[in-house]
């Protein structure tokens, strides 16, 4: 006996409350495959975002070295910006978003670095 699939509805979706949410910077980026269900299928897709500042480093070779040293024994802490969970499915749409995105970024910086005539400024 089979399972009824309802019939799907497409609905528009508002965005505007990202509006209130402040954009944090993250330069670290850390995902992983969820644990295994009773069935061994993997809970989805966990990313997490954060961001560490780079160390201050003295410009003095000795100081240096001895900051070199410190940072060599101790382990960075992230600071952590958001976690979310997502299934493969949303993981694909994701993926194709982000190299749509990173395609517009490539093509507005070219558009940015190109020679411009003296009369344009």
């Amino acid at each position: 006996m089979g399972v009824a699939i309802p019939d799907q509805v497409s609905v528009r979706l508002d965005w505007s409350a990202a509006e209130a949410c402040p954009a944090q910077h993250v330069n670290q980026v850390l995902a992983q495959v969820g644990p295994p269900s009773e069935n061994g299928v993997p809970d989805g897709i966990y990313v997490t975002v954060g961001s560490i500042s780079p160390p201050v480093i003295p410009a003095d070779p000795e100081g240096r070295a001895a900051r070199v040293a410190e940072l060599t024994a101790s382990v960075v802490k992230v600071a952590v910006y958001g976690r979310v969970s997502m299934s493969r499915e949303v993981l694909d749409d994701l993926m194709r978003l982000l190299k749509l995105t990173a395609d517009q970024y490539d093509a507005a910086v070219a558009l940015a670095r190109r020679p411009r005539a003296p009369e344009e400024g």
